[in-house]
């Protein structure tokens, strides 16, 4: 799974954009930033494999903020998000792996997708091996259950129990934020 920051002064331009990325499978969306100095200090304790850069901000230019990005993560991927075509060639000199231009369309997005899983590296899966000591059981019926190997699973409140459940019932999907809030305390 790709782990992806967004970076835009602009919550509309977030918000569209994470929407958008989350109808892609392969992709997380791990935290979203109107302050580019806020993501940058957050940074180094973010496991970020891309990051979605707009490039005219007001407090620092995308070009300026992903070198520093780079700087702290020389590993993570950079797509810039700009509605300006002219900084294409610098962006592009700082090997980033793609360049959109707003407004971003889903066509235009899968084509950065494409890019972006081959350069990520394969995907390690985590295999257990079939001792029943390191598997997983989740009892659904009758009342919500989950063993590790032998031990019964005890959890800290009723809320973490329904939020396990609810990830066991919606497994390799992604889940946005307001989701998880409405169907646990709305």
């Amino acid at each position: 799974m790709i782990r992806a920051i967004l970076i835009d002064d602009e919550q509309l331009a977030l918000t569209s954009l994470e929407r958008k990325i989350h109808k892609f499978q392969g992709i997380q969306c791990i935290a979203s930033y109107t302050d580019p100095n806020q993501a940058l200090v957050d940074l180094s304790s973010l496991d970020a494999d891309v990051a979605f850069v707009d490039i005219e901000m007001y407090d620092i230019s995308g070009i300026e903020l992903a070198e520093k990005l780079l700087a702290v993560k020389p590993k993570l991927h950079i797509v810039f998000v700009t509605a300006h075509a002219e900084y294409a060639v610098e962006a592009f000199e700082l090997n980033s792996i793609d360049y959109l231009l707003k407004p971003v369309t889903s066509k235009r997005l899968e084509k950065t997708m494409s890019r972006l899983l081959p350069a990520a590296g394969p995907v390690v899966e985590n295999h257990m091996s079939s001792s029943r000591e390191q598997t997983l059981r989740v009892l659904v019926f009758h009342d919500f259950q989950a063993w590790y190997g032998d031990h019964l699973l005890s959890f800290k409140t009723a809320k973490v129990k329904e939020l396990f459940a609810y990830f066991v019932m919606h497994r390799n999907t992604s889940i946005h934020r307001d989701v998880l809030i409405e169907a646990l305390f709305g």
